[in-house]
């Protein structure tokens, strides 16, 4: 399975060029913003 992920990976990095180190960048921005929300959210539940 891993095997397969990795040239799935590989092959739209390929395909995408310069383009995917952008995609990965806003992903993991994305990724920063939900675990922010659900921090703030959590903290929130637990002062409520």
């Amino acid at each position: 399975m891993r095997n397969i992920s990795q040239y799935c990976f590989r092959d739209s990095s390929h395909r995408l060029g310069t383009n995917n180190n952008k995609v990965a960048r806003a992903g993991n921005q994305g990724l920063q913003g939900i675990t922010i929300i659900a921090t703030a959210y959590a903290n929130l539940l637990e002062a409520g």
